[in-house]
């Protein structure tokens, strides 16, 4: 069982992506006309805070636009292959690498499944003595893999998924994975700069409501 990587989702990652640079060419644009008009004189508490608040968030939404800039890749030779009980995985890590996984289901030491925004994906643990088995990554080799479904559909991909677990049943008793907590398996939750700064901007027009009442 084969299956080839969309790039579908990855034009939305990219459309994602740049609109975090529009929106940062924007912020900083309006920051450095407030910051003008507050040089020719018109100094108010408002002009300041629009200054500060449109410099922050040119910077801010600059620094996610970067963010993404490193998870926008080419998935053209990104694949899953389950064969005679060896699955083959090529997916885009970050920053132009790619995890290439190469895992004997006889070497599985865990493997657990899981579900994230409703997206499915699975963990994979090899044994300490693998030796035909391989999860490399930017030169370095690694005793866990996140197989994403990223660029999959989602129900060929659980089935590619079941047919590896019963090939793995099919060997010595694997122990239960639990969930690495390591960084490099958590993506930390992504902060909505872009709505938070939408609301900055009615502080002002809030507090003048307030001093009236």
């Amino acid at each position: 069982m084969r299956l080839e990587a969309d790039e579908e989702e990855m034009y939305t990652r990219m459309d994602r992506r740049d609109l975090y640079r529009r929106f940062s060419a924007i912020l900083a644009a309006s920051g450095v006309v407030f910051l003008i008009l507050i040089a020719a004189g018109y100094r108010s508490w408002q002009m300041i805070y629009f200054a500060l608040v449109s410099v922050a968030g040119g910077v801010a939404l600059f620094a996610c636009y970067r963010n993404k800039e490193q998870y926008v890749m080419d998935m053209s030779g990104c694949f899953l292959e389950l064969r005679k009980g060896i699955l083959t995985v090529c997916q885009p890590l970050r920053a132009q690498e790619y995890e290439t996984v190469k895992i004997d289901s006889t070497e599985v030491g865990g493997l657990a499944e899981e579900k994230k925004s409703g997206r499915p994906r699975f963990y994979v643990m090899l044994k300490e003595n693998s030796r035909n088995s391989r999860i490399t990554a930017g030169g370095n080799s690694y005793k866990t893999i996140r197989v994403e479904s990223f660029g999959y559909d989602g129900e060929s991909f659980r089935t590619l998924f079941l047919n590896f677990r019963d090939e793995v049943s099919k060997g010595l008793e694997v122990s239960p994975l639990k969930i690495p907590v390591d960084k490099k398996w958590r993506k930390r939750m992504q902060f909505p700069f872009p709505v938070l700064y939408l609301f900055l901007y009615f502080v002002p027009v809030a507090v003048s409501f307030l001093s009236y009442h």
